[in-house]
């Protein structure tokens, strides 16, 4: 059927009222049949001869009539719920299908905000940070690299915790000949290695992420007096009681960062090309000659 909705509509409410109207021919048939068996008409008369004859035909037409709209009215209602069907299915497509942009649409949002957004310790980590740095309270330097504003506001985070924790803390921005990114906390073997060794389990426990990676200018940035030549502080480091730990905030890693595998393999390789070039130039022939 090529029928437009809204017509299927109107052509089944038409059906539907023409079997009506068959069935109270079916009805009028099967009264005039009674009325004529009650009457009893004289014999040889209009009634008595074609009275039962118009009755079952008003009868048959009432029926047929029935018949016949109700199949056309149950046709119609098919096609038209087979039609509502297609579109609740093609509907829950979209909707799945919308779903699942959506749901991708907020997993590149996230991946995004986790690439390219600032770092930033949860309400959930920085409770668990304050409570296992108070088990163990000690000093501790934490270092960024100067002018990175994405690394001290990381770092100034880390001072309200150990602040509130109860560490002797200071926070000190450094310059760096090599830069290391992200968050280290170097191991150390003298007197600063138990709070050290307790700044390692409280991050472990709050599920802050970090390596044991050396930083450059180490014993600069943990000197116990400031050292420009050496270390590059930029400000003058508090003397402790004892040796403070070091938390290494760096900066945030580049995400389009080449791996440095393949850059060797990238300089090998344009290294070849250029001894190809040199040993054509030593037997004389070049591209161009050989053409």
């Amino acid at each position: 059927m090529n029928a437009a909705n809204d017509e299927l509509e109107k052509s089944a409410d038409s059906c539907e009222f023409w079997g009506w109207l068959c069935a109270g021919l079916l009805g009028v048939g099967l009264l005039g049949e009674l009325a004529i068996a009650a009457s009893h008409p004289p014999y040889d008369s209009f009634l008595e001869q074609w009275g039962a004859s118009l009755a079952d035909a008003l009868v048959f037409l009432g029926v047929a009539g029935e018949v016949q709209f109700g199949r056309m009215a149950s046709r119609r209602q098919a096609e038209l719920r087979r039609r509502s069907d297609t579109e609740i299915a093609e509907a829950k497509k979209r909707s799945a299908e919308a779903n699942a942009r959506a749901a991708e649409a907020a997993l590149e949002t996230e991946r995004l905000r986790t690439q390219f957004g600032w770092r930033a310790i949860s309400a959930g980590e920085m409770a668990i940070l304050i409570r296992a740095l108070a088990r163990s309270i000690g000093p501790v330097i934490i270092s960024f690299v100067a002018g990175d504003a994405e690394s001290q506001a990381y770092a100034q985070q880390f001072v309200f915790a150990f602040r509130h924790a109860g560490w002797a803390t200071s926070l000190a921005a450094c310059t760096y000949a090599q830069i290391v990114f992200g968050l280290s906390v170097p191991e150390r073997s003298d007197e600063g290695a138990e709070p050290s060794k307790a700044l390692r389990a409280a991050l472990r426990e709050a599920g802050i992420a970090f390596d044991s990676a050396p930083v450059p200018n180490w014993e600069a940035s943990t000197s116990w007096s400031f050292k420009p030549e050496i270390g590059g502080i930029v400000r003058p480091m508090p003397r402790f009681a004892e040796k403070p730990a070091l938390l290494y905030i760096g900066p945030k890693a580049m995400p389009w960062a080449i791996p440095p595998d393949d850059m060797n393999s990238a300089a090998a390789a344009v290294s070849i090309k250029h001894d190809g070039i040199g040993d054509q130039s030593k037997s004389g022939s070049s591209p161009l000659s050989a053409r």
